[in-house]
């Protein structure tokens, strides 16, 4: 009878208390530890312990900084999780294209740990997943920092946006996430929301809601065999109707939650761009960068509009 594989989780982190609290949590899941106070150390035992991931607990934005860059020199392809929500770790990390790199608050609920540990830790090879996207041709800073996100997107589980102007090359992109996730010998289906009836309801595309042999089900099979373990591509989903947007985002809450398969849609539509927890990027063709809801310059002007759509009358 083969034995359970037993992942191995390289901890870092300063204070010893918390160093043995990391340890004793991630040991109580099953993984096996192995803790460092000091970077040089830690860096010096990688090649003889062959992690599966590496934790970065508390430390000064210089070290931090060091060992994110001198952990990519010694492995591109380690799933790496900074325990900082500091906004200069997070632009250093994509201004530098130190993917897969992960973050969380240094006081994150241990539920959120493991939820990312077991997400992350068998990631496939992000050097493989780079050299090997034939979709996306260039080798300028910013083509290669696109590539160099592209199998940190494809690890993810949660729900992505990818905003940008029309001919930008946003299929481009879900097609090479699509093909660097442990999904691309499954479905990639794509929708367009143009091809939709306006008085089509949301759950009906899915199949949801009717006999398992009635012409609807029929019609949703191939999107709830997406849904089940594959992935799917919405596009130009913002002409639709506001209430198959709301149904849209219910459906998308309830489907990424349980993390079966992977939505990737381009769209401006700030209904959607709602979803929790999702990830919003913005693409202009060449470059691609992460934005939070609220600065998204659709929700900035809706905001505004409601908030006295007077002020924008009178321009």
């Amino acid at each position: 009878m083969s034995q359970p594989v037993q992942y191995k989780i390289v901890i870092l982190e300063e204070d010893q208390v918390r160093r043995d609290y990391l340890k004793s949590m991630v040991s109580s899941w099953g993984y096996v530890p192995y803790s460092f106070e000091k970077e040089t150390i830690c860096l010096d035992n990688l090649s003889v312990l062959a992690p599966d991931m590496a934790i970065c607990g508390s430390a000064a934005l210089k070290k931090m900084f060091r060992f994110v860059a001198s952990m990519r020199l010694v492995s591109r392809k380690l799933p790496l999780l900074i325990l900082s929500s500091s906004d200069a770790v997070r632009d250093y990390i994509h201004t530098n294209g130190f993917g897969p790199v992960l973050m969380l608050a240094e006081n994150g609920p241990p539920s959120e740990i493991r939820k990312i540990i077991s997400k992350n830790i068998n990631c496939s090879n992000a050097d493989e997943a780079t050299s090997e996207l034939p979709l996306i041709i260039g080798n300028s800073p910013e083509i290669i920092k696109i590539k160099k996100m592209i199998p940190e997107l494809s690890c993810s589980r949660e729900t992505t946006f990818i905003r940008g102007e029309a001919g930008t090359g946003k299929e481009l992109i879900a097609k090479s996430i699509f093909l660097g996730s442990d999904r691309e010998k499954n479905s990639f289906v794509k929708v367009n929301g143009a091809a939709i009836s306006p008085a089509a309801d949301a759950r009906e595309i899915f199949g949801i809601g009717h006999e398992p042999f009635s012409a609807e089900a029929r019609s949703g099979r191939r999107l709830r065999t997406g849904v089940n373990t594959g992935t799917i591509f919405f596009d130009r989903v913002e002409s639709l109707p506001a209430e198959f947007q709301v149904g849209l985002l219910q459906i998308l809450k309830e489907a990424s939650g349980r993390g079966d398969a992977q939505f990737l849609i381009a769209t401006h539509s700030p209904i959607l761009l709602a979803c929790p927890n999702a990830q919003i990027f913005d693409f202009d063709g060449s470059r691609i960068h992460q934005v939070a809801y609220e600065e998204t310059s659709h929700f900035q002007i809706y905001k505004q509009f409601f908030a006295d759509r007077n002020s924008l009358l009178s321009l």
